[in-house]
Order: C-alpha cells, then structure tokens, then sequence
C-alpha cells in the first residue's frame, strides 16, 4: 500500500486539546466544621433571642405576614413566583404598620395596632393583591403578546402591499413560484 501524503490546503493545523487544571481540593480544617444541626440551632437561637428583644416587631410581623408563610408552605413553582408576589405586597401593606410600632415601641402599642380592623384589612389587602397579581400577570403577558404579533402582522403586510405596488405583482408571482418548486 502507498502512504497518501496530506494534501496543502489553505486550512491551518488542529490544534491540540487543551486540559483544564483541576480544580483546587478544599481541605477542612480542625474544629472548624459546622454540622447542619448546629447551624439550625445557631439560626434558631439568634431568632428567638430577637423576638424576645423585638417582641412589638415580631407581633406585628408574625400576624401580619402571615398569609407570606401560607404562601411559603403552599408554593410548588421552582422559582416561588407565588411568594415573591404575595410577600412583597404583604409587607409593603404591614410596613406602615412597623414604622408605627417603631415610634412607640411597646407591647402594647402593638397589641392596639392588632386590634384595629384597618391594620388588618391593609396587611392583609397587601397579599390579596400578591395573590391577584400573581393569577393575573399571565393573562396580561398572553395579552400583550397577542396586541403585538397582531399589530406586527399588520405593519408586514401593509409593507408588502407597497412592495408589490412598486415592484409589480409579476415579482411576487415568480417568487411563489421558486419557492413552491424548491421545498
């Protein structure tokens, strides 16, 4: 058998497979590791100590965020669209609320603030309207997608009447033909 000898072409060389470096081993260090247990507790022990110091606050938070914690336990979405959009509204409708305890920051004062219906109907009207932007914001999206393929529609074929105006209908019926004979 005859040896072929590589044709020259214009083509430069392959070039050769470049490795990655390994990525550097994260080595633990003695006494330095946290278990999962331990870091719950330390979370745990650091919300309890600010509930107890900041009592008025986490009443107000507590009751008033309380349909973001539904929400919390309820949403399956991946990304929890649910709870970014019934949290968000739910603190911004308990907000005015915790600016108020935070001039008169008293149990008490917020034990009066709890009794007030309209305390109520805010904090809780801010998450109905999470939840009411949450259901509706698909609905608009569909929406504006439809407005703007249909006004897109439009603005093509009105552009392809001026063509055919100023180019002849003859252009458009050889170009149906070419493009029915190439599929």
């Amino acid at each position: 058998m005859v040896a072929r000898k590589p044709s020259r072409s214009s083509a430069p060389p392959p070039r050769p497979a470049v490795q990655a470096k390994p990525l550097p081993v994260r080595r633990a260090v003695p006494g330095r590791r946290r278990t999962p247990v331990l870091n719950n507790l330390i979370y745990t022990g650091a919300i309890i100590t600010l509930l107890f110091v900041m009592l008025p606050t986490a009443l107000i938070l507590v009751v008033g965020g309380l349909p973001t914690l539904v929400t919390v336990v309820i949403d399956r979405y991946p990304r929890h669209y649910l709870t970014r959009c019934v949290g968000c509204l739910n603190f911004a409708g308990v907000a005015p609320y915790l600016v108020k305890i935070w001039m008169h920051h008293t149990t008490l004062a917020a034990m009066q603030m709890l009794t007030n219906p309209y305390a109520w109907l805010v904090m809780y009207g801010g998450a109905a309207m999470g939840w009411i932007v949450f259901l509706s914001a698909p609905s608009i999206a569909w929406l504006q997608v439809e407005l703007t393929g249909a006004h897109r529609i439009k603005v093509l074929k009105a552009r392809q009447r001026q063509l055919l105006e100023e180019w002849g209908e003859e252009v458009a019926q050889a170009a149906g033909a070419k493009a029915a004979s190439n599929p």
